[in-house]
């Protein structure tokens, strides 16, 4: 992985834990916004290391709940899910989630994405 994608995932997961420690909210979406602006390609560069490939949910009502049970079944098959949990729905969500199952080097701790997304 490269320096500046190391340097991104290092400064969402500042950012997640500096929100999460002062009480501020935002833990969801601003590791995303810290991560992408350090290095705009951190979205792609994660999503295709899931191998299983990445499952979207979308629509009107129901996207988080339906996204927790695929995310459930995912692991009943023996799969690691990497999930925006939060419903965190836009880029950013997506791209915290990534952050959070990511290694310092780069490398994703699960193999299918199942993301809600708006």
């Amino acid at each position: 992985m490269t320096l500046r994608l190391s340097s991104a995932l290092a400064a969402g997961r500042i950012a997640a834990n500096a929100t999460r420690r002062l009480h501020l909210g935002g833990a969801t979406v601003l590791p995303g916004h810290v991560a992408g602006w350090v290095d705009p390609s951190a979205l792609g560069t994660l999503a295709l290391q899931l191998g299983h490939g990445i499952v979207l949910i979308t629509g009107t009502n129901g996207k988080t709940t339906t996204a927790r049970m695929v995310a459930s079944v995912a692991t009943a098959a023996g799969m690691v899910p990497v999930h925006n949990r939060s419903g965190a729905n836009l880029p950013s969500g997506v791209l915290s989630a990534l952050v959070s199952q990511a290694t310092l080097g780069g490398e994703l701790r699960g193999d299918v994405g199942v993301f809600e997304v708006d």
